[in-house]
């Protein structure tokens, strides 16, 4: 098996939201169905992944997969997907407790 150069990340993925909060329920979104979309949308195609060879948006030639652009990439693949009445305020792409990149919407 031919092994890619590169070295590998144990990121840690923040996700903000922001709504209405359902008074049957308390909270904004139901986090079971919020954490089925990011595993969906962001973990399964990142997980153990070689990020030049596995997400399109990454290639040879396209986008570097640093912190900020990947920040970017999961607002791209959530933004549009997020439950009735949420909206996404906010990714945080951490690679250890001093290096982290943030994305954060206008103020509405």
């Amino acid at each position: 098996m031919r092994r890619l150069p590169g070295h590998g990340h144990n990121y840690r993925l923040t996700v903000a939201v922001a709504g209405e909060v359902d008074p049957s329920t308390g909270f904004v979104v139901d986090l079971g169905e919020l954490d089925r979309l990011v595993s969906q949308r962001v973990l399964e195609p990142l997980d153990h992944s070689h990020l030049n060879e596995s997400v399109p948006e990454f290639a040879a030639g396209k986008a570097i997969p640093s912190s900020e652009n990947l920040a970017l990439w999961v607002r791209s693949r959530l933004q549009e997907n997020l439950p009735k009445g949420c909206r996404l305020v906010g990714i945080r792409v951490a690679e250890d407790d001093d290096l982290a990149a943030e994305w954060r919407a206008d103020p509405a």
